[in-house]
């Protein structure tokens, strides 16, 4: 049996990568609130695999030596038990930097940055904001881009009113996206497999090199 452990920072990544999963894979994923927090735990036992896709609560807990000494134990009691570790996490502003902050505060155990990480939106460098959000927006059905671009003459008719206002962020964006077609924008209850919202071709960028990487790990 494959045990795997892959450790992401919150609720909206669990829910994509638990879907795109079953979509790819034919791995379905139960839902399960952790005793006594409010940390949900995707997991799926099978014959072939034991996977639980896990929160890190932040970013801050594989790229800070103060919150790797939280999650260090967990890490090492997986490689005990013969459990794969795999990080998934947003590049942020800097890619290589974020490679490089994982690799130095993840010790002390089997882990390979070039192999076990991966960074949204699809593992390669860029100059800007990278993050699950801009993988998602990307993944937006065709039929659908009219309600990206009424958000954006939003947040266009908010920068020229020169008041200061804040214009909503990507997660927003995506929020509305969701909600616009649902009524639930919720990230715990959205439906990346619902082909007629989000595409999910693992053949074609910006999704095969997430594709890949799955693939390597799920591989016997």
């Amino acid at each position: 049996m494959r045990k795997i452990d892959i450790w992401t920072e919150g609720i909206a990544d669990q829910k994509f990568i638990a879907d795109v999963m079953a979509a790819w894979f034919d791995l379905y994923f139960k839902q399960n609130s952790t005793k006594g927090k409010k940390e949900i735990v995707f997991e799926h036992f099978s014959d072939a695999y034991a996977i639980q896709i896990l929160a890190l609560g932040s970013v801050s807990a594989v790229t800070t030596p103060a919150g790797w000494e939280k999650k260090k134990s967990d890490f090492k009691d997986n490689l005990s038990y013969g459990i794969k570790n795999i990080v998934i996490i947003d590049a942020d502003d800097d890619f290589m930097a974020q490679k490089s902050k994982v690799n130095a505060t993840i010790t002390e155990i089997n882990f390979n940055t070039e192999r076990d990480l991966y960074l949204w939106p699809d593992n390669c460098h860029h100059d800007t904001e990278s993050n699950l959000e801009v993988l998602l927006e990307q993944l937006v059905h065709p039929n659908h881009h009219d309600i990206i671009e009424c958000f954006e003459l939003y947040e266009q008719c908010l920068s020229s009113k020169n008041r200061g206002y804040l214009t909503p962020d990507r997660k927003a964006k995506i929020y509305a996206f969701a909600n616009t077609l649902t009524g639930d924008g919720n990230e715990k209850n959205r439906d990346y497999t619902d082909s007629n919202h989000w595409v999910l071709d693992k053949n074609q960028a910006p999704l095969k090199t997430f594709y890949d990487f799955l693939k390597i790990h799920l591989d016997k």
